[in-house]
């Protein structure tokens, strides 16, 4: 995906205002539950495959803002499992004006975006180690 993104914006950024917003939980356990199944074959969730969710995340992250400059990045963490420290899935399910540990929500984050003020939020968590 990385690849797809940094080729769009080398081919048409002149045409955007904005030419790159990614957002994502920092260890999505539906998304790595998807990841084990390819790597594996089976659908699991553990704390070991969401600390490689969260190690992939971080370079996918890196290579984007490597590759696209202004790239602005949202990584937030909701509905924490106490023992795997899992994500949620996706947006959907929370509040998009709720800061979600940061010090703007993703609705107000892509609001300032629209209007021109860039910004990435949230990259400490690519770093937090349990």
């Amino acid at each position: 995906m990385r690849k797809e993104l940094t080729d769009q914006h080398n081919e048409r950024s002149h045409q955007f205002i904005i030419d790159c917003l990614r957002e994502a939980l920092y260890r999505d356990d539906t998304l790595m539950q998807y990841q084990s199944y390819i790597d594996s074959g089976k659908m699991d969730k553990t704390k070991e495959l969401g600390d490689n969710f969260q190690r992939d995340l971080k370079e996918m992250v890196n290579g984007l803002q490597t590759n696209i400059p202004d790239v602005g990045i949202y990584i937030w963490s909701c509905g924490e499992d106490g023992d795997t420290h899992n994500t949620q899935h996706t947006i959907i399910s929370a509040n998009v004006f709720d800061k979600l540990g940061n010090d703007r929500s993703i609705g107000e984050w892509i609001f300032d975006a629209v209007n021109g003020d860039v910004k990435t939020y949230g990259l400490e968590l690519l770093d937090k180690s349990f």
